[in-house]
């Protein structure tokens, strides 16, 4: 009798314990650690993220694919974005590296598309497709921005070439910026030279000032560009449109003798060239046009079919690219313009943080940019930043899953409005990130991204 008393007991107590967990939203499941920091007031929304996010067991791209079956909701999708907070972090990189690589072997996905010089990117895409070079080589001499050229950049790309060998069904790399104009006239005429000889002199001239350009220093470009007139850009423009006419006029030829890939890349580097005196100069910037944005996101869409297939892209960029903000530069982020284009076929992931390093120029508080190296955050984030409401979760990397959050609930009203989130691009100022001003954005997330993944403690990326 006592014995079952006992166990009865026993029995209520337990259901009174479930019970009271379920109906005290206050309680934190945090670990010990961080329950002695948090600010009491959000303990409710902590509660709630719990209960939706996906644990990630860590950001090597070695490890097991499992915890990545969040991403399934994805699939099959047309486009996915894969942004991060910083230019320099380490396990952004290689969670990238190991979402594309799901994508790739479980989705179909078969384009990178990268926040990089177009020009550049061919001779990855040749590398990757084909072998075609030093890979150490190229990532030294041809990829324009640091932030790349680093060893877990590297390690996708040895990945993607070693897929192609193993594969029928190629995957490739391509750049979608369009800020430097280097390398496009030597692919350009490297091209025309092997396929269409004929006709290089008269290339030759219609490209020569562009030709010229690309060979001036950085200083020499800007006040080039300074100097342009509307009449000499639409001249520039009219010369690149009589080349594009050419090859237009000799598609069935070249895609024989080349391939359909070639032909179209080749095209669209000559576009791309157009792109680069929208973006760069200053006449064309009068207009309060996010030129360079609307042009990213103009040839991710391009690439869509660029392989003569319904394609499926991830697209790897800064956060604010990412993001679906109609307000950036005045005229709209990257993802904005690609969300009205594609609606719901295009999946916007955002990357958050709350400690550790990562690799940036460090800037004064006067606002000069000064060396490039190590940054490491030197507190917590600020009490009511989204990366502070992340960092208290019960685990520390997880991915969460925006359209899961109840429209109604408390989590969803506290994420409704903007509120501050880390964003840190080329430069990093301490000043400035202690008094939570220039290194944090105020970020409606709910509206900006589909899924935000937060990876805690983060490590500077690796340079070659």
């Amino acid at each position: 009798m006592y014995r079952f008393q006992f166990a009865l007991v026993g029995i209520l107590g337990l259901f009174l314990f479930i019970y009271c967990e379920k109906q005290a939203p206050s309680q934190v499941s945090a670990t010990p650690s961080k329950q002695a920091e948090i600010d009491k007031n959000y303990q409710p929304y902590i509660y709630q993220l719990d209960s939706l996010i996906y644990p990630l067991e860590g950001a090597s791209p070695l490890l097991s694919q499992d915890d990545l079956k969040p991403f399934d909701v994805i699939g099959s999708c047309k486009i996915v974005g894969l942004g991060e907070a910083t230019h320099g972090t380490k396990e952004f990189f290689q969670l990238k590296h190991r979402i594309f690589q799901y994508l790739v072997e479980n989705h179909g996905y078969r384009i990178f598309a990268f926040e990089s010089d177009m020009g550049e990117s061919w001779y990855v895409n040749q590398y990757i497709l084909h072998g075609i070079g030093d890979l150490d080589d190229i990532m030294r001499n041809k990829m324009l921005f640091w932030t790349w050229r680093t060893k877990e950049v590297k390690e996708l790309l040895q990945w993607m070439r070693k897929y192609n060998v193993e594969n029928d069904e190629k995957i490739y790399f391509v750049g979608i910026d369009c800020q430097i104009l280097l390398f496009q006239t030597e692919i350009i005429l490297s091209y025309i030279t092997q396929y269409l000889p004929d006709y290089l002199d008269q290339v030759q001239s219609r490209l020569d000032k562009l030709i010229e350009h690309s060979r001036n220093t950085t200083k020499q470009k800007q006040a080039w560009c300074e100097g342009m007139t509307s009449d000499d850009k639409k001249d520039l423009n009219d010369d690149v449109d009589s080349v594009i006419a050419l090859m237009d006029s000799k598609k069935a030829e070249l895609v024989h003798v080349s391939s359909y890939f070639e032909f179209k890349y080749m095209r669209r580097l000559l576009v791309n060239l157009k792109q680069i005196l929208d973006v760069k100069c200053t006449t064309a910037n009068t207009m309060g046009t996010n030129y360079r944005d609307m042009y990213m996101a103009e040839n991710v869409i391009w690439l869509i079919k660029a392989l003569g297939i319904e394609s499926k892209i991830a697209v790897w960029a800064h956060n604010a690219h990412i993001e679906n903000n109609p307000l950036l530069g005045s005229t709209g982020s990257m993802g904005s313009y690609i969300k009205t284009e594609l609606g719901e076929q295009c999946k916007l992931v955002g990357f958050s943080f709350a400690q550790g390093s990562f690799i940036a120029y460090t800037q004064s508080q006067s606002g000069q940019n000064l060396s490039r190296e190590t940054q490491t955050l030197p507190a917590l984030p600020v009490t009511g930043s989204i990366n502070y409401l992340f960092h208290f979760s019960k685990e520390d990397n997880f991915i969460l899953n925006l359209d899961e959050i109840s429209p109604g609930s408390i989590l969803f009203e506290w994420l409704t409005p903007a509120r501050q989130f880390i964003i840190v691009g080329t430069h990093f100022n301490e000043y400035y990130y202690k008094n939570a001003k220039s290194n944090y954005q105020y970020t409606q997330l709910l509206d900006y991204y589909d899924i935000v993944i937060h990876y805690d403690k983060t490590r500077a990326s690796e340079p070659l």
